[in-house]
Order: C-alpha cells, then structure tokens, then sequence
C-alpha cells in the first residue's frame, strides 16, 4: 500500500512474474511459487481487488464480508471511476495517532483529497470478522456498520454512478454483493 501525504491510501500495483526461460531454451518453466507458513499468513495483507466498468446506480447496497487480520493497521474500501477520482475512501484505522481507532472518510478528485470525515465509533476488532453495508444514494453514501452505527458520508464529486471499486489493506475479503 502506498500511503499519500494527505492521509489517504491507494492499492500498490504488483506485476507478476513471467514465465522464465530455463538453460536449455526448450523448456519454459512456470513462474514461482511460495507457500507461507500459517503464522505469515494470518497477518497477511489482502492483495489489491480492483473491479472496472461496474454499473452502480443511486439505490445500489453493498454488501461488504471479510476477516481483519490479527495484526491490522487499516484496511480500504474505494468507490469512484478511477483511483483519481473516489466518490468515498472508506478506512477503518487501527491505533490512528490522531485519533486511536478511526473510520475515516474522505473523497478524491482529479487526484487530490478533500478534507477527512472521521468518526470514532469503531465497531471493527483485529483477529474478528466484519460486515457492512454502504448504500449509495446519488447525493451521498449511508454506511450502516455491524453495530447498526450509520455514518453519512456527502458524495462532493460530480459523479452519478459508480465505475469501480478497489478493496485492500490488513483484512481477508470473504464477499461483495450489489442489491
């Protein structure tokens, strides 16, 4: 994860590896794999998911399900048209230095961050499982947390539907579901 001076996070790009070329030139090997023991792989951090040309319209839910790792510092959820242009950067923050256990919001345009929406209502816990739901209502998103806490986040960007979605940081994605 790249972390941006203005307080907000954006998924790192990794490239995989290609395939390798053996010293005998006939024979192309597969690329690498690793195999982490048990205890590395509890603390993992999720891989980027990235999905592009979605269709969310006002009155679409999300319904997001995952497990935070035992070791958590943060994890994201963005929703815009492009990593330049978020509608809502949702970032649950373990040990914020601000502000202890945060969900801070914000939004992205054309590259720069608005001002942080934090909330210290935190119904997260390293190590457990976690579910909530954002509903976008065009003008703004609701955030309706485990703990039936609803955080309104205003929706600053010009955007009317929702192109793409990035999910990543400390915590294992069990489920996505659009209603």
């Amino acid at each position: 994860m790249v972390l941006s001076p203005e307080g907000g996070s954006e998924p790192q790009r990794t490239k995989l590896p290609e395939q390798r070329q053996s010293p005998n030139r006939d024979l192309v090997q597969p690329p690498l794999s690793v195999s982490l023991p048990h205890q590395l792989l509890r603390n993992a951090r999720m891989s980027p998911i990235e999905m592009f040309n979605l269709d969310i319209q006002p009155g679409t839910t999300l319904k997001v399900k995952g497990k935070i790792s035992e070791e958590a510092e943060r994890f994201a959820l963005n929703l815009g048209n492009s990593t330049d242009n978020l509608a809502l950067h949702f970032n649950p923050r373990f040990n914020d230095p601000a502000d202890g256990d945060v969900i801070v919001c914000n939004s992205k345009c054309d590259g720069n961050w608005d001002s942080e929406h934090r909330d210290t209502n935190f119904p997260f816990s390293k190590g457990s499982d976690f579910k909530f739901y954002i509903t976008f209502k065009g003008d703004k998103f609701e955030i309706k947390l485990q703990n039936d806490h609803v955080i309104e986040f205003p929706n600053k960007t010009p955007l009317d539907k929702i192109t793409y979605l990035t999910i990543y940081g400390d915590a294992k994605l069990v489920s996505v579901k659009f209603d």
